[in-house]
């Protein structure tokens, strides 16, 4: 299924960051003063534009403000303007990491088409903002979907997003916050067969306990 140029998902992109998280909600955040850049929201953000904008041109667009004059090892090293060397802004090092996030989102989306006649019931093992959700329900009408973990505010916001369309409104009473607080899915009281999809970090590794014979696992690198 192609996502590109995906309106429903661009416009759930202005939604989170009408409904962004805070320091108080637990969020990850790096950077000082007023030069924060937050880990989960900024990244869902720029996944949604580059699916929205097609890596061909996301590459293209110049880095947000928000991440100027900020020392991000995590994103690549900072370029000098010539013309001010007070200014910078990472150089393509940034782009490139969430174009290959995005891609890897995009593959894990490709491998749950292929599967999804096999279950009805979606299984997250955390929930950041939601993108893979947001796509996922476009392939069809699923039953149960269920978040271990992450953050009760991004749950709630997708729930608000969601009341807006009819066609999405049973979801209502069919998605889940079990808030398990930890990298572990536990699958014993969820139905089966399910499908499990797990979004790690190049360090994280979930763990799955109770997996039955006929449950699917995917796993992708989609968060930094």
């Amino acid at each position: 299924m192609d996502f590109f140029r995906n309106r429903f998902l661009i416009d759930y992109c202005q939604h989170v960051i009408y409904n962004l998280l805070y320091r108080t909600d637990g969020a990850p955040f790096i950077g000082e003063g007023e030069k924060y850049f937050s880990i989960i929201d900024d990244t869902e953000i720029e996944i949604m534009k580059c699916i929205w904008e097609h890596p061909d041109t996301y590459i293209k667009i110049p880095p947000a403000r928000r991440v100027w004059n900020m020392e991000i090892p995590e994103l690549g090293e900072k370029t000098f303007s010539i013309d001010n060397p007070s200014y910078y802004a990472p150089d393509h090092s940034y782009k490139n990491t969430f174009i290959n996030l995005t891609l890897k989102t995009l593959a894990a989306l490709d491998e749950l088409e292929k599967i999804k006649s096999q279950s009805s019931t979606l299984v997250f093992n955390r929930l950041e903002r939601g993108v893979f959700c947001m796509l996922a329900i476009q392939m069809k009408d699923w039953k149960n979907i269920y978040f271990m973990n992450g953050f009760k505010k991004s749950f709630d916001a997708i729930l608000t997003y969601l009341a807006k369309f009819p066609q999405y409104d049973h979801y209502l009473k069919s998605m889940f916050f079990l808030d398990t607080k930890d990298d572990t899915c536990y699958l014993k009281d969820v139905e089966s067969p399910c499908i499990v999809i797990c979004n790690e970090n190049s360090t994280s590794a979930t763990k799955i306990l109770n997996k039955r014979e006929l449950d699917l696992v995917i796993s992708y690198n989609g968060r930094l």
